[in-house]
């Protein structure tokens, strides 16, 4: 009787494994894409593309939002709050084509979701 509860906890555990190195590569893949889409924004804008950086920004959000209730459920939220509000910043700065405020707000978002897809990797320095 005891050597199946074991079995039982043994695949229970390894089932976990399993969903937590999916996750942990989902927000990953998720997170360097938009950051990747946030840096071509920046350097649109930069350019004076306004039309390319609002749509590669637009891209991002809406792939953001999209996924928003998986990373509340399973992330921090401090985290995911913060860059709700440079996703807020950054509409009001392409409105008013704020050059410098846009190209530093997309770079800082940037950065900040390739902290949040390497807080969550799994990787040895994760598990210390």
């Amino acid at each position: 009787m005891t050597l199946k509860r074991i079995w039982f906890g043994i695949g229970l555990m390894v089932f976990l494994l399993i969903l937590c190195l999916c996750s942990s590569f989902l927000m990953e893949r998720i997170c360097s894409s938009q950051s990747l889409a946030l840096d071509h924004a920046a350097a649109a804008a930069s350019d004076g593309d306004w039309l390319t950086a609002r749509s590669l920004i637009a891209q991002a959000k809406q792939e953001w939002d999209r996924r928003q209730l998986l990373f509340a459920a399973l992330y921090d939220h401090a985290p995911i709050d913060q860059i709700d509000g440079l996703f807020a910043q950054l509409e009001v700065f392409s409105e008013s084509r704020k050059g410098a405020s846009f190209e530093s707000t997309c770079v800082y978002l940037a950065r900040q979701l390739e902290s949040l897809g390497r807080s969550h990797s799994f990787n040895f320095s994760n598990f210390l």
